[in-house]
């Protein structure tokens, strides 16, 4: 795996070469003594100290090492060892009459070997990616030999100076092996490096290639799905020619000088309706979203044909762009059409709805602009991160079941007649059995009500599944809110009982203090009449070094989530049936709830709010600080004890993982496993070799 990245512009001089001047012999003409200018390296220790400095931030990388000069001037090569990679980073300076410079710094990573000299052997694989300047070879080293004939060919020694032999090949059939450590060592250079010079350019990215090409067949096979969902309803709700509806002429000739090229390039599809396929997505959307659609015809009143006879005699161009202004919207696209089925979603199994229910996307709008973010982020293979790679991919996957969700809306609300038969004749079979005739019976109101006003009234088993989806939705947003996050520990998800009981839905740990933890429990209270209300409570319950904390115990308060049944009856005197309430679903108190859980978490840990006290009190009386200047190897904090009275030493008061730490014997200091050896620290072991 190769990253390569281009530093243009040095903005200190001094980093790289510094001027000296040396006697040359003789006066000048107004008898002061000759001197040369002689120009000093410091690329090597610049480099070096960037990469001391990455090395203390990445508690992975074990090892660093530095190989010399390899190849050629100024090519200064390091490896990084990991646990089980091997880490090759090449800086490659270029100075141009000691003004500018420019930087390639270039990473490959391997596996690690077996052999002993393995960093050697990764060192010789590496070649050049630039050349020396011609005619600065004195600048670099005085003592080089100039009497020595040079080359007969010297594009043969640039191509090879230039060669890359190391091949990274990815299998997208294969499942992603991520090199965070990879990833990490990047962006501490380009971060490192980054303020010293005028621009940084991202040159060769395998990484962050590998994750654009896993996610592209995704993007591709959602938008076809968005492409052929919108033509469709399009075709059904305006026709077959809605492109060329008033108020569509600018997409409609966008459309027209695209697909020139796309017949041309495809002769066999000549004939298929092109009118989206040489749409962009961005036009696409732009079509949903604020298309309209006018009425053919356009009466004007006396005041407004007296307007357009005297643009007419002034000559201007804009009476087009007036009629246009005062056209009649026929259709609004969104409003009319789309929103109804984005809008009101229905949760589907393997891609098949299968009844309605609460919709999952709470912004549809700011779901599919996010979509075309992404989908142009990877189209144009901009680089990635893992987290970021992670985030398209829940976008990209929240988009397709947007679609799906939306493509069955539709397919519902205009069931075509083989449709409605296949559907009544599955009904049919359904009401034969006994089971179902009773319930036909004793239901009949509540099926009227239901089929004449569309609005749905649950059963008990109907509500008792919407309120476990809510409390599912509570576990998945305080999981994922605490997925990375290596202080907290979020338990897996209990299931359900359909009881009146308080219930533990999940448990919050504190990593760092076993007795410290939170339940989140809820509290169910079911009717399934008509006109009738149904709750679910929220509570969570502070287990805090053996004492309990509720956060609210009364079964009564305030729910968290409130479910109303509609209700209806038979309208005698204009016949039908009339709607006395709809079903609605109140969630104004789970927000409240989720920001107080949020904050009891927060707090559940004793220890990292008295860290700054202490600090303050180590500072004032001359103790020892609480806490390491190094951060945790696990959790990247700077929360590891070096006090016994404050928490176990060695350990992270976030997470509880235990650290190597050792105390200098020289200058008293702490540092952690790879901070020094032979208990000095790298700071002593440095002036000591000084």
């Amino acid at each position: 795996m190769i990253v390569e990245m281009l530093f243009s512009g040095i903005k200190d001089m001094s980093k790289l070469y510094r001027e000296e001047r040396r006697e040359s012999g003789g006066e000048n003409s107004i008898g002061v003594e000759k001197t040369t200018p002689l120009w000093q390296y410091f690329g090597k220790e610049y480099c070096e100290q960037i990469m001391l400095a990455m090395k203390e931030s990445i508690v992975e990388i074990k090892k660093l090492s530095y190989q010399r000069s390899s190849g050629r001037i100024a090519n200064e090569i390091f490896t990084l060892l990991s646990t089980g990679r091997l880490y090759t980073i090449s800086c490659t300076i270029d100075t141009y009459e000691y003004i500018t410079a420019r930087m390639i710094v270039k990473i490959e990573s391997s596996e690690r070997t077996d052999y002993a000299d393995e960093e050697m052997i990764a060192v010789s694989r590496i070649n050049t990616p630039s050349v020396v300047a011609l005619g600065t070879r004195d600048r670099f080293d005085q003592d080089i030999d100039s009497s020595k004939e040079a080359p007969e060919n010297n594009s043969e020694i640039i191509e090879a100076l230039m060669a890359d032999i190391n091949v990274s090949v990815i299998d997208p059939k294969q499942m992603i092996i991520y090199d965070t450590v990879l990833e990490k060592v990047k962006i501490e250079l380009k971060n490192a490096f980054r303020p010293d010079w005028e621009s940084c350019v991202w040159i060769r990215d395998e990484q962050s290639e590998q994750l654009c090409s896993e996610l592209y067949p995704s993007i591709f096979y959602t938008e076809n799905k968005i492409r052929a969902f919108v033509n469709e309803v399009l075709i059904r709700n305006i026709g077959s020619k809605w492109l060329e509806s008033p108020g569509l002429e600018k997409y409609a000739e966008s459309c027209k000088e695209r697909a020139k090229d796309f017949r041309g390039s495809v002769p066999a599809f000549s004939d298929v309706d092109d009118a989206l396929i040489s749409a962009t997505l961005e036009m696409l959307f732009e079509i949903v979203k604020e298309g309209k659609i006018y009425e053919s015809e356009y009466k004007l009143q006396r005041q407004e044909y007296d307007q357009l006879i005297e643009l007419a005699k002034k000559g201007k161009g804009d009476i087009v762009a007036y009629i246009q202004k005062r056209r009649t919207v026929k259709v609004d696209l969104w409003k009319d059409i789309f929103e109804n089925y984005f809008e009101t979603t229905t949760p589907c199994a393997n891609g098949i709805a299968t009844e309605p229910g609460i919709s999952e996307y709470q912004d549809s709008q700011q779901l599919i602009t996010d979509f075309i973010k992404n989908r142009n982020h990877v189209a144009h293979n901009k680089p990635l991160t893992y987290q970021a790679y992670r985030r398209m991919g829940k976008s990209i996957s929240d988009m397709d079941h947007l679609v799906t969700n939306a493509n069955w809306m539709f397919e519902r609300s205009i069931p075509s007649e083989e449709l409605n038969q296949t559907m009544w004749s599955a009904y049919q079979d359904i009401i034969r059995t006994e089971k179902q005739s009773k319930d036909w019976e004793k239901n009949y109101l509540r099926i009227r009500i239901e089929g004449e006003t569309g609005v749905e009234i649950l059963w008990h088993d109907d509500i008792f599944e919407l309120f476990s989806d809510e409390a599912n939705n509570l576990y998945t947003a305080i999981h994922d809110l605490y997925y990375f996050d290596e202080q907290y520990g979020v338990s897996e998800e209990n299931t359900l009982e359909d009881n009146t009981e308080w219930q533990t839905v999940f448990n919050v740990s504190c990593k760092a203090c076993e007795d410290y933890y939170i339940e989140v429990q809820v509290s169910l209270n079911i009717e399934d009449s008509m006109d009738e209300d149904s709750y679910i409570h929220f509570r969570y319950v502070l287990h805090k070094a053996g004492e309990d904390v509720y956060s609210d115990a009364d079964n009564s308060c305030t729910p968290a989530i409130c479910y109303h049944n509609g209700s209806g009856g038979e309208d005698f005197d204009n016949g039908g049936i009339e709607l006395f309430s709809k079903s609605e679903t109140d969630r104004s108190g789970r927000d409240k709830f989720l920001n107080e859980l949020e904050t009891a978490i927060k707090n559940l840990n004793p220890y990292v709010p008295q860290i700054k006290s202490l600090e303050y009190e180590s500072v004032k009386k001359g103790t020892a600080p609480p806490v390491a200047d190094f951060p945790c190897w696990e959790c990247g904090k700077y929360g590891v004890s070096l006090r016994e009275d404050f928490y176990k030493f060695g350990h992270c008061c976030y997470c509880g993982n235990d650290n190597e730490v050792e105390n200098c014997d020289r200058c008293g200091s702490y540092f952690n496993g790879d901070g020094g050896k032979n208990h000095l620290c790298n700071n002593c072991i440095i002036e000591i070799k000084n």
